[in-house]
């Protein structure tokens, strides 16, 4: 439990084990993370209250690189200058009730990542987009139950085959839905 058992996030997941579940209170972390835990959970007890913030100066909230069936849940990650939540050449991520704000390039950032769920999450003021999966052919991936609004584009994917997106508003973006 974090800030109980460990001071940050980050020393929650230098801590875990794999299949681990990392519960983070309510507040405000001006941090990072690199999760390089398989198999691990984080999930805010509060999702409005529990906030990764990036203070408009650190790259990604979470960097997941190569480290499969993560599970980022329940909070919220804003002020980013690269990337919300970013995925790159993971199998098996998932998403659930996760507001991204205000991140400059993507709020959730799926790069070379297979059998992926993004939903139930929402995504504002992104300088490119609020969702995107790309990279990966037969990506297995879907995208259900969120709301993109004010970002420059709500979902893009750039060579990406096998993505479905259902039950979704996109909303007062650029542009709503752009694969390519």
């Amino acid at each position: 439990v974090v800030p109980r058992d460990a001071p940050t996030i980050q020393k929650g997941v230098n801590k875990a084990r794999k299949g681990a579940l990392i519960l983070v209170r309510p507040g405000t972390y001006r941090e990072s993370v690199v999760v390089d835990v398989p198999r691990v959970t984080i999930k805010g007890v509060d999702r409005f209250r529990t906030i990764l913030h990036g203070g408009d100066n650190k790259a990604n909230g979470f960097l997941i690189d190569a480290t499969n069936n993560v599970t980022i849940k329940n909070l919220t990650v804003r002020n980013y200058i690269g990337n919300g939540i970013f995925f790159n050449n993971v199998t098996g991520y998932h998403v659930d009730r996760v507001d991204s704000i205000k991140n400059r390039t993507y709020g959730v950032y799926a790069y070379d990542s297979y059998e992926g769920v993004i939903e139930r999450s929402f995504g504002w003021g992104s300088g490119d987009s609020a969702f995107y999966i790309g990279q990966c052919l037969g990506c297995g991936a879907v995208i259900r139950n969120v709301v993109a609004k004010y970002n420059f584009i709500g979902y893009s994917g750039t060579n990406a085959t096998g993505v479905v997106i259902r039950d979704s508003l996109f909303e007062h973006n650029g542009a709503g839905i752009v694969p390519n």
